[in-house]
């Protein structure tokens, strides 16, 4: 019997102590935490020159592979660390229409993202090669944060839009956004035409 009053206080002692340790682990001052993102570290950026059919030329990233389909003029450059790609469109203008029609398509391309984007920036800007161009860029969860169109307005189009493969949210792919966008701004300021 002694024995069982023994065990009886050993017990008791111990739920005593296990109530006194977790009132005095309350901390009434406990903030969520927020929530966070990857650190997402991206390579250092190095260019090597890329011709195209002898259409047109421009500079790349390295990390970037080349995937061309011949038959619609489409050439994209994948990011394979990151599930991304430059979906680039090369097209003749052949006829007196061809320009307006190449660039209304492009608008309407851009205008299908406006029930996700919370805002859409349109800039007009002039490349380091003396080019026009047109650089849309994209706000919220849109499939695509950053686009181009320019032209020689004579003989040649090309759109540039920047896609991911994969389905996160924007804002935890903000740095490799930041730095493919600043790929496609090298694009355009390397950009040359032949023919």
């Amino acid at each position: 019997m002694l024995e069982f009053i023994k065990k009886a206080i050993q017990i008791n002692v111990c739920c005593y102590l296990l109530i006194c340790l977790s009132l005095l682990a309350c901390n009434k001052n406990h903030k969520p935490k927020p929530k966070g993102y990857n650190y997402i570290n991206v390579p250092e950026r190095s260019y090597v020159p890329i011709t195209i059919k002898n259409k047109y030329s421009f500079e790349k990233n390295i990390q970037a592979s080349v995937e061309q389909n011949d038959s619609y003029g489409w050439l994209n450059l994948l990011y394979k660390n990151y599930d991304a790609k430059i979906l680039i469109t090369h097209k003749y203008i052949e006829k007196e229409n061809d320009l307006n029609a190449f660039v209304n398509e492009s608008y309407k391309l851009t205008n299908k993202h406006n029930k996700k984007a919370s805002s859409i920036k349109e800039t007009h800007i002039k490349t380091k090669n003396d080019l026009n161009a047109i650089i849309i860029d994209l706000k919220g969860e849109v499939p695509t944060q950053f686009q181009f169109i320019t032209t020689d307005s004579v003989n040649h189009f090309l759109r540039g839009a920047l896609y991911f493969q994969v389905a996160t949210k924007n804002d935890s792919l903000a740095p490799i956004i930041e730095y493919i966008k600043k790929d496609m701004i090298h694009i355009l300021n390397t950009l040359e035409w032949y023919e």
